[in-house]
């Protein structure tokens, strides 16, 4: 492994009460909470005793400074009655930024569920938001002085920007941070990922050669670093897209075991078990991932996906409805777009198949039934495909 202080150090720290007798509840939240967060292995996590050590505290700055914590999760919990009240925000310890906030009103009928569910989404809300900030840190770096996890970070930066030419650009910086450190086991994850999604999404010919380069890549980060749920969800896909479904879907069970929150993987799941045709158990991974990443850099394919297995399905309404919400956020793919087509196709709503069409067309100009079955080369189901690829047609999409 690289060296890991290169690494932003974060402090989930005083979960705060002012009432005594719930001060074990907000001291078993900050306790789950830096136990959710060191599973993200890209952070390094602040042991209890240091973090408990500033709880009531109120001087951002020296928190950092004492426990060489860049960023800290502070919040609070107020009760009243059978209702609670939990508060959390993600401060930049440096100047004190506010990166993130979220308040959270529940019942408190069952005390222990409650507290996973409040410590699973704070940490699915946290750790995207480091890594942006990471990123803009990082730019900011004059280029002689960039180390592996900076070119790491800004390969992630244009991985998440999803145009073709970010992709090629992300897998060049990656590339270059493996170069500099072997051992990074991030970069072997994002680079897999990136090159299939350069033949899904973007200009690269789908073959085998590259699908095997991107397993191998993917084997390796997963050799470096096995206990990633990250990796193991990058690696999960890779299998998918060579059609080794049974694989995929174990190491994306995997993924979820060593990291409950990470939203990525159940959108994973979700859309393997789709390709698999048990729609009724996909949907609610779909639901998952939303509910615990609602702003995640890629959540245009939480919902595109699952645009998809509605598709499958044959329930082009909900597909309509969750296409068109993909398309709604600023990154969206193309293929969000051409998905709400195939659905509006089968609907037989002739004027907005129309508009979908040309919105459509203004992203990909050569978008054409040839060139969905192309590039849904890891569709293993012919009906599913056919499906599909019969909504295009009667959309008006050429052959």
């Amino acid at each position: 492994m690289s060296d890991p202080w290169d690494k932003p150090p974060a402090r989930p720290a005083r979960i705060r009460s002012g009432d005594p007798e719930q001060e074990y509840f907000s001291d078993g939240i900050t306790e789950d909470i830096i136990a959710a967060l060191s599973k993200y292995r890209s952070l390094v996590v602040i042991a209890r005793n240091p973090s408990f050590s500033f709880k009531g505290a109120g001087d951002v700055r020296q928190a950092g400074l004492t426990l060489g914590a860049d960023y800290l999760v502070e919040g609070s919990v107020r009760k009243l009655g059978q209702r609670v009240r939990i508060a959390a925000q993600l401060v930049e310890t440096d100047g004190g930024r506010q990166l993130w906030a979220e308040r959270y009103d529940r019942d408190l009928q069952d005390l222990f569920a409650l507290q996973d569910e409040i410590t699973t989404t704070i940490a699915a809300r946290v750790e995207p938001e480091i890594g942006a900030a990471e990123r803009r840190r990082t730019e900011r770096k004059a280029v002689p002085a960039l180390h592996a996890w900076d070119f790491f970070r800004l390969g992630t930066k244009h991985f998440y920007k999803s145009t073709a030419a970010d992709n090629l650009e992300a897998q060049r910086l990656l590339r270059r941070a493996i170069e500099l450190d072997q051992n990074l086991a991030e970069a072997y994850g994002y680079l897999c990922y990136a090159i299939i999604l350069s033949m899904i999404y973007f200009n690269s010919e789908p073959n085998e050669e590259q699908l095997n380069e991107a397993i191998a890549i993917g084997r390796k980060a997963v050799e470096l670093d096995d206990k990633d749920g990250l990796l193991r969800f990058m690696y999960g896909r890779a299998l998918l897209a060579h059609k080794e479904y049974g694989e995929a879907l174990a190491e994306l069970e995997t993924a979820v075991e060593l990291n409950p929150s990470l939203a990525l993987t159940y959108c994973g799941l979700g859309d393997s078990l789709a390709y698999e045709g048990r729609i009724s158990e996909a949907i609610p991974y779909f639901q998952k991932a939303i509910d615990l990443s609602p702003q995640d850099p890629l959540r245009w394919a939480f919902y595109s996906y699952r645009a998809l297995a509605h598709i499958f399905a044959r329930e082009f309404d909900l597909a309509n409805e969750w296409a068109q919400r993909a398309t709604r956020v600023p990154n969206a793919h193309y293929w969000a777009f051409a998905h709400r087509v195939a659905a509006l196709g089968h609907l037989q709503r002739p004027e907005e198949c129309a508009k979908a069409v040309s919105d459509l067309l203004q992203r990909k100009p050569d978008f054409s039934c040839s060139f969905a079955r192309k590039r849904l080369f890891y569709v293993k189901n012919g009906n599913q495909l056919e499906l599909y690829l019969e909504g295009l047609r009667r959309a008006g999409i050429s052959d």
